[in-house]
């Protein structure tokens, strides 16, 4: 998350207003729009969202006749969907796993990387509720540039099972369209069975006065391997990349890791030093806990851990600094603020509304 903010609120200054930029992928699972020529390997990577039945008016109130179709599609849909899972079911039990650590041209550090980051995993506990929502006021030196709202949504399903969906939103300010107008959503879900935390994939789609941009992540588990499609139209001009790469066995994305960090054991001079992968690239976090404050937002006090992250971000942010995050102490740890520097001036974000949720069912 640090690394997409920090991305997002530097595009702010540059380029010139206008209409926002529309995709084709608006509205659709990024793996749809890349599987061209990969079928086979994106399509384990399809995700299916709930889609909550219509309310009725009244309790005694009969539904509309497109209400009852809505529902009936939705019930045929769940049908068909328990089927196909049930048969992944039986095709993953017969399928023989290799493991690929142990082939030749596996990176060697990326195992020894593992048996450090191993212990982080263990000791991590789930922190979030379906439902929950943070919004943040998102300011860069004096201006207040746009709102970051970030929501755990209904559990999804990929390949035959459940997993973790989150939900980021970032827009700009109204009265800062007149520089740069941007609406990009970010979503990612997270393998979180028996309590682990595994990414799958991390979807971003910007959607800006200056250009359109589709970032697909998807990491296989089975072969530890990244697979980054991207497509960026900017000035009338399209660029593609397409890569491939091997993964260590535990590792985070840039915006998934707000919640793994969320999770494990914090107090003062707690350290933490876990990989990340962006775009095929892998980096590690260095992260520790400075101090226990007293922070202010939404008109309350809360007593805060503060942390400090070193960023080792490929590209703009790779020399940019370190990132300050605040979680509060209490047992929700809700992220209270963060603030970073870089290349021109700084970048904060304070909360300014929260919504609790629910333990998953």
């Amino acid at each position: 998350m640090n690394k997409l903010l920090s991305i997002i609120l530097l595009l702010l200054l540059v380029s010139c207003a206008g209409a926002l930029m529309q995709g084709e992928s608006d509205e659709k699972d990024l793996v749809e729009i890349f599987e061209n020529g990969d079928r086979e390997t994106l399509e384990k990577f399809k995700t299916e969202n709930p889609v909550a039945e219509p309310s009725l008016k009244s309790a005694t109130q009969e539904p509309t006749k497109e209400e009852k179709e809505i529902v009936k599609k939705e019930k045929a849909k769940e049908k068909k969907l328990k089927e196909k899972v049930t048969k992944k079911k039986i095709e993953k039990k017969e399928e023989k796993i290799i493991n690929p650590q142990t082939l030749d041209d596996y990176p060697e550090q990326y195992i020894a990387i593992d048996e450090k980051s191993k212990e982080y995993w263990k000791s991590y506990r789930p922190m979030y509720l379906i439902g929950e929502e943070f919004k943040f006021e998102i300011g860069w030196s004096i201006f207040k540039a746009g709102t970051a709202t970030i929501r755990t949504m209904p559990m999804a399903t990929m390949g035959g099972k459940e997993v973790l969906h989150v939900n980021g939103l970032l827009e700009s300010a109204e009265y800062f369209e007149g520089i740069y107008k941007l609406k990009d959503t970010l979503d990612v879900y997270v393998d979180i069975e028996k309590g682990g935390f595994s990414p799958l994939k991390y979807e971003m789609k910007q959607r800006e006065s200056g250009q359109l941009v589709d970032d697909l992540q998807l990491f296989d588990h089975d072969k530890l391997k990244t697979y980054f499609f991207y497509h960026r139209l900017k000035d009338g001009k399209t660029k593609n990349k397409k890569i491939q790469e091997y993964l260590p066995r535990y590792f985070t994305d840039s915006f998934s890791a707000l919640y793994f960090l969320r999770g494990l054991p914090m107090k003062i001079g707690s350290k933490f030093e876990f990989p990340i992968v962006t775009r095929g690239k892998v980096w590690i976090l260095k992260a520790e806990v400075d101090n226990v404050e007293e922070v202010e937002v939404m008109n309350k006090k809360f007593q805060a851990y503060r942390i400090t992250a070193q960023t080792q971000f490929p590209g703009v942010l790779k020399k940019s600094g370190d990132i300050n995050f605040w979680f509060s102490t209490d047992e929700s740890r809700m992220l209270l603020k963060f603030a970073a520097k870089i290349k021109i001036g700084a970048v904060k974000g304070e909360l300014i509304s929260h919504k609790k949720g629910e333990y998953k069912k």
